[in-house]
């Protein structure tokens, strides 16, 4: 049978220190409450506003190389979330007075670029990136 090569981030490689149920630890690790400690998960997250990526030509051109199948998230599926909550949150407006990533998170203007910037999730113990954790930025944190 194989494994399913279309599976979302079937091709990011996992982390090898941390916890895999089944694989490096017990399938039935939660019923041991006295080690529940060994197997906590520590992620960082962190964005860079300044990474910028230019609009391509068109998807059929030059297409995603991975389509969701690694550390990216598939930009299609990423939009189709984001339509689902679109309106819902009025948005945020800071105080502070001048704070460079606010700035860069609320910049108008990038008509050729389709990102702003760059969001994901590691492994805040061994310094990999997770699968299926980053997403592209469009206007900051929008």
């Amino acid at each position: 049978t194989g494994v399913n090569p279309n599976q979302p981030g079937i091709l990011a490689v996992k982390c090898p220190a941390c916890p895999h149920p089944g694989i490096n630890i017990p399938s039935n690790w939660y019923l041991d409450q006295q080690k529940l400690w060994l197997y906590k998960v520590f992620f960082g997250l962190d964005a860079n506003f300044c990474l910028t990526r230019f609009n391509v030509s068109s998807e059929e051109r030059d297409p995603g190389l991975n389509k969701g199948r690694a550390y990216m998230v598939d930009d299609h599926v990423l939009q189709q979330f984001i339509a689902t909550f679109q309106g819902h949150w009025p948005p945020e407006k800071s105080d502070c007075s001048d704070h460079d990533a606010i700035k860069l998170a609320n910049r108008r203007g990038d008509h050729n670029l389709a990102t702003t910037g760059l969001a994901l999730s590691s492994c805040a113990r061994h310094d990999t990136i997770h699968a299926q954790s980053g997403v592209d930025l469009r206007l900051g944190e929008e």
